[in-house]
């Protein structure tokens, strides 16, 4: 009883009650599975009517990114070939149901040095260029078990092949350096395929702008002859295939 009356007194004096405060979530491992759709809009990319594909397939692997910080901090391998697979991992950090995740399929640093090549061989633009991201909202946490939405990804370049003309006859060159330049970003690609070729395949990244200049400078067989073209005000979008007949 005087137990109760000295707690009454304190509750009327306005001393604050402890309220016992939930533990923070601490940083741990979680294991993730995301289910993951690229169907024609996305990677491992291949040409089929006219158009850019994409697929994927098993034992690829996606970087789970911290949103704002660029951290990396877990790795998923896709779990089928196909047009949609399963994503599976961990991740490691603390985490919160309404957190966004980022999800990237290589990264971006290969674009200024390319074979001219879509398929075939370790320096082709399937293997080399081909850069997918996606954002996922966290749905559930369950033990060490996270839950998101869906993913479905989505290119940060164009695919544009070049046929090479001079005069309207086919130019067959050693190598062609092109300028792409939009509002916000520039960045100069060295095409140098394994053999002289009239056709070259070219992998545009766009992550912020769709219309772009283009500047040319193409070297003939000899390596003796520049061929130049400037042209303006092209609109070019991720995820896109164009086909291009170049005459410089």
């Amino acid at each position: 009883m005087a137990f109760a009356i000295l707690l009454s007194c304190a509750k009327e004096a306005g001393q604050p009650e402890l309220v016992e405060q939930p533990a923070a979530r601490q940083e741990q491992t979680y294991t993730l599975s995301v289910t993951a759709d690229k169907a024609a809009s996305t990677k491992a990319l291949y040409i089929e009517d006219g158009a850019l594909r994409a697929t994927w397939a098993e034992g690829e692997t996606v970087q789970v990114i911290k949103p704002g910080t660029g951290e990396v901090i877990g790795t998923l391998t896709a779990q089928n070939n196909g047009p949609s697979t399963t994503l599976s991992g961990t991740v490691s950090g603390t985490f919160a149901v309404g957190n966004t995740l980022r999800l990237e399929f290589l990264n971006a640093d290969h674009y200024t040095s390319q074979n001219g090549i879509l398929h075939e061989g370790a320096g082709s633009l399937d293997k080399t260029c081909d850069y997918a991201t996606a954002e996922v909202k966290i749905l559930s946490i369950v033990g060490n078990t996270i839950t998101t939405e869906s993913a479905s990804f989505r290119n940060r370049q164009a695919i544009m092949k070049f046929t090479l003309q001079h005069n309207s006859s086919p130019l067959v060159v050693s190598q062609m350096s092109i300028t792409v330049t939009g509002e916000s970003q520039s960045i100069t690609i060295s095409v140098v395929p394994p053999s002289p070729t009239d056709e070259l395949y070219v992998a545009i990244p766009c992550y912020y702008d769709s219309v772009f200049s283009f500047s040319f400078d193409a070297l003939d067989v000899l390596g003796k002859t520049h061929y130049n073209k400037n042209i303006d005000s092209q609109t070019i979008e991720n995820g896109k295939f164009y086909n291009v007949t170049l005459n410089l």
